[in-house]
């Protein structure tokens, strides 16, 4: 689920205004490394106790949820002529601005819960209920200040300079920031 297109969201096709990438923040960082190593202890300590068979498939098992993760995680974000675009090296989307209510700064804070998303692998992304907004497409790679935009859903992004990208923002949609 945390692969595919969210409610809303349609296949990104038009010029692009503004581009952010996806900056990793501290979070990502740190939980991107650990799992790599905790793989590679875990590959370590079954070396000689498992047959190879079950080595080599355990390491094909690791490679595809690495690769998986990597593939569906945020690269950058793009204001264009007719929406905000996640854009993933699969699946990118775009959230139309016809159905935008409303787009602002909030914390993700650490009282979310995963429904069904990645937990810090290259990225928070899929969908989260947090305490202050309910239930949350999250698209990130920090948690701290991120956009959410609103419309029949909630939707949370991580551009580099929040500001900057409002600031394009209110210029291309005057009247949903707030």
């Amino acid at each position: 689920m945390f692969c595919r297109i969210p409610p809303d969201g349609r296949k990104p096709g038009s010029v692009v205004i503004y581009r952010s990438r996806a900056r990793w923040g501290k979070s990502v960082k740190v939980l991107t490394v650990f799992v790599f190593a905790l793989f590679g202890f875990i590959d370590l300590l079954l070396v000689g106790r498992v047959g190879m068979v079950y080595l080599i498939a355990l390491n094909i098992f690791f490679s595809a949820f690495l690769l998986g993760a990597y593939l569906f995680a945020p690269r950058a974000y793009e204001i264009t002529q007719t929406g905000i675009v996640v854009r993933r090296i699969l699946r990118s989307f775009e959230i139309p601005f016809s159905s935008m209510k409303r787009v602002y700064v909030s914390d993700l804070g650490l009282m979310s819960m995963r429904l069904f998303a990645m937990g810090g692998l290259f990225g928070f992304y899929g969908l989260y209920a947090v305490k202050e907004l309910g239930r949350i497409w999250v698209y990130v790679t920090r948690r701290e200040k991120v956009v959410v935009i609103e419309n029949r859903n909630r939707y949370a992004i991580s551009p580099e300079s929040n500001e900057e990208f409002l600031e394009i923002l209110r210029k291309v949609v005057p009247g949903v920031i707030g």
